[in-house]
């Protein structure tokens, strides 16, 4: 910066604007134009001649001149701080604070005699004449290495002044530590909730940004259940990491994450790369009032010794939290950073809808590094059918050591995988009581809900679920509850009230459940073909198979109403579509299905023959369906008994195997079995068959029962009998 020693009204105005601006992070070079009547271009030039920096600096300097400032006062933690001088962005105040002050806000918090040195640009921009009565004024006061008054030199010889005063000084500094550290002991109640955020990446090097969520997933989820803390599941923060940035009192009333998360303490910090070393800085803060806490020791070491790092700073809370003897009894082994950066991107990847081999890999590949490592060996599950899940399980079962959280996890799916539905429903409702925010096993618990007949409990567990902030944030469970959510509605006949519902979600959450949705509901509620086929036409896709499956959607609705002519206009368009793919299908939706909705039971078999050998059970399951169809009872059966009989069934466009009743009661409504259907489907449900979207009461292939009262009260919505607590 160039030497000035004064500035000019303008200067000073600009200043004044910027100052009584001060937390409005969008002020803007627009703003301070306005001001003095002048472009934009105009201030950039004149600030530049007159200051000697950019208008976008020139506000900067002074909302750090104030950072630096509130940075000697008690109470408030660096995100705070951040805040209250217009940076909405954590980790760029950071990085600006370093770039101007030449050290971190965490390092200054520990040295509170700190003093810049008088050569940086900021502190000769504080020192501007006009500029620094202003500053000082408004509160800042900031004494350079060189404007300190040097005092003459005392000496302090007897050793009878020495050590009393070495002894004081002593005595202060482990009261004062003391006293920190008991006043966080005395303010945090282990039965509130703490959230550890990921840490924010200030080394410079983005390839170095997966640390962050590594020290909040590990941190989070061993220190969970120690002495009766309670933490946010990982997941879940990564869900909400947006509403950090919204402040109490929010203009657009939206919560703060504290609220979303359920969280009365955060945990917070940040690393940075000094001379080969990586340090963590690290604070715990009130959620509600963003309050510092308390400010922990920063912990350094080497890079190559990341985890144990981590592990360092995780022994440090917890022995703030609890007793440090018994947390050093404990100490972990983390796994190793390799092993940690495959299992988050994994995990990324699911949340986002992809459940390809990729992403399968990616846990493949943490467990090969790391062989006792927990979750990555739960996640795998999700991947795997019969016996190769089998023994997977067996292989979880032999870890040597899981956290509560994580064996309740493996118990949620050795459930699902098990078909013990009401039993998963059960434990699904007892995580939400102990994580009441928790994104998984919320949107789990309704699923489970919603699937057994209970759309109101499904509606009560949805309607506290906050939706994340972000588009790209969490949308493969943001899917699960749109179509949760708007077939429990449709569950109790409110087809009105999931049209409202869908019609309001904001456009940037689109997903495919929503025009799947409102494809349905409008055909319930009677709108006829070019409605229909407007909807989907206003959806431009290069997916042709993602609009076949559409238009597939379409023709099976109104079929289930018996509206043929209808259907047979959308089944010529999804036919176009599919047989122009080198797959001959959709990605739900296949040629069969239209030929067998269409009547073409010849023309359905044919096709199915052609995809024998990719699928045995959906095959068989299909052929049966045909042959019923077209009347061949004794051929369905005996096709049924051989292939299907046995065991679970895996069946097109569901994760979870169908129980074989319930294939059963299908060839009996096609026969036109009636009762026999009815009395399959029950035992079915008693052997845990779950209701899927296109099952029970939008079964194309039930829809002789539909009408039947003995039928219908097999699929009437229900009240859940047992203990359920939906926290707010």
């Amino acid at each position: 910066m160039k030497d000035f020693d004064q500035v000019t009204g303008f200067v000073y105005t600009l200043a004044k604007v910027v100052i009584g601006a001060l937390d409005n992070a969008d002020l803007s070079v627009a703003d301070l134009s306005k001001v003095v009547h002048l472009s934009r271009e105009q201030v950039h030039r004149k600030l530049k001649a007159e200051t000697g920096l950019s208008t976008g600096k020139f506000i900067r300097y002074i909302r750090l001149l104030f950072a630096l400032q509130h940075l000697s006062k008690e109470g408030l933690s660096v995100q705070e701080i951040g805040y209250k001088v217009g940076f909405n962005n954590p980790g760029y105040f950071i990085k600006c604070f370093k770039e101007a002050w030449k050290i971190t806000p965490g390092e200054i918090s520990r040295q509170p005699d700190f003093r810049p040195d008088s050569e940086l640009p900021i502190v000769k921009f504080y020192l501007l004449k006009d500029l620094n009565h202003l500053l000082v004024d408004a509160g800042v006061h900031i004494e350079s290495k060189s404007t300190v008054v040097s005092t003459p030199e005392r000496k302090w010889s007897h050793p009878f002044i020495i050590y009393p005063v070495v002894f004081l000084i002593a005595a202060i500094i482990t009261t004062k530590w003391i006293r920190n550290y008991q006043q966080a002991n005395k303010v945090i109640n282990l039965q509130e909730r703490l959230a550890v955020i990921p840490f924010i990446n200030n080394t410079g090097d983005t390839l170095q940004k997966q640390i962050g969520d590594i020290a909040s997933s590990w941190i989070s989820s061993q220190i969970d259940g120690l002495d009766n803390i309670r933490t946010v599941p990982f997941f879940t923060i990564k869900q909400y990491e947006d509403y950090l940035g919204v402040l109490p009192g929010d203009v657009q009333k939206r919560p703060t994450f504290g609220e979303v998360v359920g969280a009365k303490y955060i945990l917070q910090g940040y690393y940075f790369l000094k001379d080969d070393q990586l340090y963590f800085d690290t604070e715990l803060i009130d959620a509600q009032t963003m309050q510092l806490i308390y400010h922990l020791p920063m912990v350094s070491g080497s890079v190559d010794q990341t985890m144990e790092l981590i592990e360092t700073v995780r022994l440090k809370i917890a022995g703030l939290l609890t007793n440090l003897q018994e947390v050093y009894l404990g100490k972990l082994t983390p796994p190793g950073l390799d092993a940690y950066e495959s299992y988050l991107k994994g995990l990324q990847a699911m949340g986002k809808g992809d459940f390809s081999v990729n992403t399968r890999n990616c846990f493949e590949k943490a467990i090969e590094l790391e062989p006792d490592f927990v979750m990555p060996h739960l996640y795998r599950l999700w991947f795997y059918s019969d016996s190769r899940r089998d023994s997977i399980v067996a292989e979880i079962e032999r870890l040597p050591k899981m956290t509560d959280y994580e064996a309740r996890i493996f118990k949620h799916l050795k459930l699902r995988f098990n078909h013990k539905y009401h039993e998963d429903l059960v434990l699904s409702l007892e995580m939400i009581r102990d994580y009441p925010k928790d994104y998984y096993f919320n949107t789990m618990a309704a699923h489970e809900a919603k699937s057994q007949f209970m759309p109101n409990l499904a509606i009560e567990i949805l309607s506290t679920l906050q939706d994340p902030l972000q588009s790209d944030a969490g949308l493969m469970w943001h899917y699960f509850k749109v179509r949760n959510y708007t077939e429990s509605l449709m569950a109790l006949g409110k087809y009105e009230e999931a049209l409202d519902y869908l019609q309001n979600i904001p456009g940037e959450f689109f997903n495919s459940a929503i025009p799947e949705s409102l494809i349905i509901i409008k055909v319930a509620l009677g709108q006829d073909v070019s409605s229909i086929d407007s909807l989907i036409n206003s959806y431009h896709f290069d997916d042709n198979k993602f609009v076949a499956d559409l238009y597939a959607i379409a023709a099976y609705e109104f079929t289930l109403i018996d509206k043929m002519s209808a259907a047979l206009f959308f089944i010529e368009k999804a036919s176009m579509l599919m047989k122009n793919t080198s797959e001959r299908k959709g990605h739900g939706f296949d040629l069969v299905d239209l030929y067998f909705i269409s009547g073409h039971l010849n023309e359905a078999k044919s096709e199915l023959n052609l995809s024998k050998s990719q699928r045995d059970d959906d095959y068989w399951a299909y052929l049966c369906f045909i042959e019923a169809a077209q009347g061949h009872a004794e051929q369905a059966l005996q096709i049924f008994e051989k292939e299907l009989s046995g065991s679970f069934v895996l069946w097109r466009r569901n994760v979870l195997e169908y129980q074989p009743e319930y294939i059963k009661a299908r060839i009996f409504a096609l026969l036109g079995e009636k009762d026999k259907a009815i009395s399959a489907l029950q035992l079915a449900l008693k052997r845990g068959q779950l209701c899927h979207h296109l099952d029970f009461g939008r079964d194309i292939f039930l829809k002789s029962l539909f009408g039947v009262s003995q039928f219908e009260k097999v699929i009437e919505p229900k009240d859940y009998t047992g203990d359920v607590t939906i926290v707010e």
